[in-house]
């Protein structure tokens, strides 16, 4: 059936750059090594990054600058473990698109059908284009090279999100052909030894987070007018300083005008996720973090010409590995209750909370922000919002999104989350909220108060109220 959808493509006209051969030609060269396992590794002066590659799995561990991060994908999980020990587990939607882009490197795509071809030219190159059916709701869109007939880019996508990979380079290694270098959000992996193992290895990092407290409470405080946002008071460096709390990044920032005042060193940039996306930033290590009774000892932070007028936004460093209960004006730290806790089962993959929801009939996939003022940010062109008439009362300004966006106040009647229904007024956009992501709407502080109960972030666990 292959060869026979080539044949009748290219008898219609439509191949002028040799897809039939070039397909051919990838499928041979990415058969051989299916079976075979492969250790990956780069190592600079600051840096060294070893990945796992092998049919169905991929494991990538990143130490830089002291701390440590590892990625892990096979067919049952896709895992992200942060410098601080925490294990972010990816949902659904997000895994078999995860899935979906290793089986391009690994060349496992190809045992799946092929739904649609096209040839592209662009500076004087030919580009064969194969759209492949990786399950019931994800397609990749694959593109290869007719020089070297092997993928230099993919893209894989469902209804809720899109990730995608680039900037792919291969070796030989005992007349193999194995991908060395590729590029996925912001993040570049470039490998200059390659070799043959035995098996692939799960996730071997060791990283501790520290004593466990068993229970603690933490004042929040309102330093905006009219706004949900709250802040935490923290010592830093020595120095008082009210940081954001803030569940919609996976990292802890600081303010370019506080980070001088303590003196943190720049040591290079980073890219950190946060709710709008990808950023690359300068970091530095604060000796010493108190909130509380919790102190942190070397933390990384992110640097940021300004952080919504606070000190500093803390987020993952507060909550990994804790049972974090909301209440009115504080947030309470408990140990978590792993396997026997209630709630359902979430996505924190980006240390970020990520819920499905059902907004006005659209199944929607949704962060849970603290830092964000509104209650709520979506996608019209997801959601299907834009149309709707604009409600009074309800600022958009100030979101930080580009003026072309065209932000409108919007009422939403029926949000439906694991079960219960919501109303709420709204901010909505005509465009995605975030290049390639996995979220089309945002729930924010005003929400996330008054309706959830708790999240247990060692388990990936939502309560609501």
């Amino acid at each position: 059936m292959f060869l026979a959808l080539i044949t009748m493509v290219a008898a219609l006209g439509r191949f002028q750059c040799g897809a039939d051969a070039v397909l051919e030609k990838y499928k041979t060269q990415s058969t051989q090594h299916l079976l075979q396992s492969y250790r990956l590794q780069s190592t600079s002066a600051a840096t060294q990054v070893t990945a796992h590659l092998s049919e169905l799995r991929l494991a990538v561990a990143r130490q830089e600058r002291g701390s440590s991060e590892e990625w892990y994908t096979d067919p049952v999980e896709s895992t992200h473990r942060f410098a601080n020990g925490f294990l972010g587990r990816a949902g659904p939607t997000r895994h078999k698109v995860d899935r979906a882009l290793v089986g391009v490197l690994t060349g496992a795509v190809l045992q799946t059908p092929i739904e649609h071809i096209a040839c592209r030219r662009q500076n004087s190159l030919n580009y064969t284009s194969v759209t492949f059916r990786w399950d019931r709701d994800t397609s990749v869109v694959v593109e290869l090279d007719d020089r070297v007939s092997r993928p230099v880019s993919a893209v894989a996508s469902n209804r809720f999100g899109s990730d995608e990979i680039s900037g792919i380079r291969y070796a030989f290694v005992d007349d193999t052909i194995v991908p060395i270098a590729w590029t996925r959000g912001q993040r570049s992996f470039s490998f200059s030894s390659v070799q043959r193992e035995q098996i692939l290895p799960h996730p071997t990092i060791e990283i501790t987070s520290g004593p466990v407290i068993l229970e603690q409470l933490i004042e929040l405080y309102r330093l905006e007018p009219n706004s949900e946002r709250t802040a935490v008071r923290v010592i830093i460096n020595g120095i008082d300083a009210y940081f954001l709390l803030d569940t919609g990044n996976g990292f802890t920032a600081i303010s370019s005008l506080l980070a001088d005042k303590i003196k943190v060193q720049r040591s290079g940039q980073s890219v950190f996720r946060v709710a709008a996306g990808y950023e690359k930033v300068p970091v530095g290590v604060v000796r010493s973090l108190n909130i509380g009774q919790l102190r942190l000892v070397d933390q990384p932070v992110a640097i940021m010409p300004n952080v919504f007028g606070y000190d500093g936004a803390i987020g993952l460093a507060l909550f990994a590995n804790r049972k974090v209960v909301f209440e009115k004006s504080a947030v309470r730290l408990l140990a978590s209750e792993g396997d026997a806790g209630e709630g359902r089962q979430i996505d924190t993959f980006d240390g970020i909370p990520t819920i499905d929801a059902d907004v006005d009939g659209v199944h929607s996939q949704v962060l849970l922000d603290t830092g964000l003022s509104l209650p709520g940010l979506f996608s019209g062109r997801s959601a299907g919002l834009v149309r709707r008439t604009e409600i009074p009362g309800l600022s958009c300004g100030g979101l930080g999104l580009a003026n072309w966006q065209r932000v409108n106040s919007r009422f939403i009647s029926n949000m439906r989350i694991f079960g219960k229904s919501y109303s709420l007024r709204s901010c909505v956009t005509e465009y995605d909220l975030g290049p390639r992501d996995f979220f089309n709407g945002v729930l924010g502080a005003g929400f996330i108060f008054q309706h959830v109960r708790s999240i247990d972030y060692a388990t990936g666990r939502l309560e609501l109220r």
